[in-house]
């Protein structure tokens, strides 16, 4: 399953870039978390938009720590 859109290829690319399936998969139920989170705490539906850009945004953060972890 791919929903969101993308989702599938992120989780792949995380683990490659990790070698952790546990590492990716928790990151990304992070996301799941904070949407949900925050959906309850505005008592609105669920911003799928935002989910999806948060798991997208998990490349760049896993990117920078990458990169931050070599030059440190």
């Amino acid at each position: 399953m791919d929903n969101p859109p993308g989702i599938k290829s992120i989780y792949y690319e995380l683990i490659r870039r990790t070698g952790s399936e546990h590492h990716a998969a928790h990151n990304i139920m992070d996301c799941l978390a904070e949407m949900i989170w925050t959906a309850q705490k505005q008592k609105s539906p669920l911003d799928f938009k935002k989910y999806s850009k948060s798991i997208q945004g998990l490349l760049k953060k896993e990117q920078s720590e990458t990169s931050n972890a070599i030059t440190h």
